[in-house]
């Protein structure tokens, strides 16, 4: 069953999941988790999203980010993470979750 959405505002807090697909990895070698940090850091300058934490993790990653504008996960952040927000993120919840 999909997630219900959240009230969304400038300036909110959210915590955003990503995994992979069937708990698979998705950071295969050390290189990997150097340039998704370098791609992450700019799509949050670009977005001006504040990021308060984060963990990488071999087959997942969490972080705490807070909005600048409303709306979703803005689209740099969407891009370079790769994940998705909303109705069509699907019933499985796969993806980017705000």
């Amino acid at each position: 069953m999909a997630r219900p959405w959240r009230v969304r505002y400038a300036g909110a807090k959210y915590h955003l999941t990503v995994r992979g697909n069937g708990r698979a990895a998705v950071f295969l070698e050390p290189g990997d988790y150097e340039r998704f940090l370098e791609q992450l850091d700019a799509a949050l300058e670009a977005d001006g999203v504040v990021l308060y934490a984060y963990v990488l993790m071999p087959n997942h990653l969490n972080s705490e980010r807070r909005l600048a504008t409303r709306g979703g996960a803005p689209r740099g952040v969407r891009e370079r993470v790769g994940g998705r927000e909303g109705p069509e993120a699907g019933a499985s919840g796969a993806g980017a979750r705000a």
